[in-house]
């Protein structure tokens, strides 16, 4: 029965777009576009202008995925592990790079503190 395990091909998937690592089965006999659909849902990933480097079970890099016609079968073995990045996605783990509005502490206790609230009550008539 390895001829039914043959129709699959196990591998690990990372991304730089999320930290989550998962484990997935892909037919064997797709090809990479295909196989980049499937990981723009698992990752996040834009298909478009995603990038897989693949690496080995040593976590060292063997290549790159970039023959979108290729089918699995004949870039891939089972094991490997898949690293998904993109370029042009955000990278909503990492906040370093978004803009805050930041006010010093003597610049907010210098704003007016209203504790006064009634004026916002509408009386029900």
């Amino acid at each position: 029965s390895s001829g039914i395990n043959a129709e699959f091909i196990k591998l690990a998937i990372t991304s730089s777009v999320s930290s989550v690592a998962s484990e997935k089965r892909f037919p064997s006999h797709i090809t990479v576009r295909e196989l980049k659909g499937k990981l723009e849902m698992i990752t996040g990933a834009s298909m478009d202008s995603m990038k897989i480097e693949v690496f080995n079970d040593q976590n060292k890099s063997i290549g790159k995925l970039t023959d979108d016609d290729a089918l699995l079968k004949h870039v891939l073995q089972p094991d490997l592990r898949l690293h998904v990045t993109d370029p042009s996605a955000a990278n909503f783990e990492d906040t370093s790079n978004v803009e805050k509005f930041e006010m010093s502490k003597e610049d907010y206790d210098k704003k007016e503190k209203s504790t006064d609230c009634d004026s916002a009550l509408i009386p029900l008539l």
